[in-house]
């Protein structure tokens, strides 16, 4: 992770060190004011489209789209699917035989689970700390944006108001892809991690 200027060093109540992580973990409102990043309302297994800032190369092709999942996922071809409502087992499937792309191909589960935003007020101060964000990066200060996050603060498992999540994943211009865990509470449901390409062509990793 990098840390962002204007952010003062602190550990904050989950031991989390937000003057190297402050897009990331929960560590107060002053990281939803940097420049670049926007919220989005996304409803229960559904989706928000985020045009790239930049082409995207990822499993040798190039995107200039995405989609953001409620569930945990960003995809890059125009979703036919939901993920709904457990991450799946996609390395030891059999896909040698789908006509067509799997629903989940070109795809970044960064936590690819059932999962929905209950606007609740996990600090106690009369203040709802969850949603749906992206930030744009100018890591090197040139004017052009090196990078897109996607962030879910206190994304609660379904059903389950008090189970929050808060992770995220960053995908460069170079095509780099990190996935980033804080504040992970699943209990009732199977999670997937992985990056994926087409399934057929065993372009996995999980």
């Amino acid at each position: 992770a990098t840390a962002v200027s204007g952010v003062e060093s602190n550990v904050n109540q989950y031991g989390v060190d937000c003057s190297a992580t402050p897009w990331m973990s929960s560590c107060g409102d002053e990281w939803k004011n940097q420049d670049g990043m926007e919220e989005y309302t996304i409803s229960d297994d559904g989706r928000v489209n985020v045009p790239l800032p930049f082409t995207f190369n990822y499993w040798g092709q190039s995107f200039t789209n995405s989609w953001m999942m409620s569930n945990g996922v960003v995809v890059f071809m125009s979703p036919t699917g939901s993920f709904c409502c457990n991450g799946i087992d996609v390395e030891n499937g059999d896909w040698s035989n789908y006509s067509g792309l799997p629903y989940f191909s070109y795809s970044i589960a960064a936590l690819w689970t059932d999962l929905r935003d209950y606007n609740i007020d996990v600090d106690g101060d009369g203040i709802d700390d969850t949603g749906f964000f992206t930030q744009e990066v100018d890591y090197d200060g040139d004017g052009t944006i090196d990078a897109l996050r996607y962030l879910w603060r206190n994304i609660s498992e379904y059903g389950r108001p008090d189970m929050v999540n808060t992770f995220g994943t960053e995908i460069n211009d170079a095509g780099g892809v990190e996935i980033h865990h804080f504040d992970i509470n699943i209990q009732s449901h199977n999670v997937t991690v992985g990056l994926y390409g087409d399934p057929r062509a065993g372009e996995i990793q999980q």
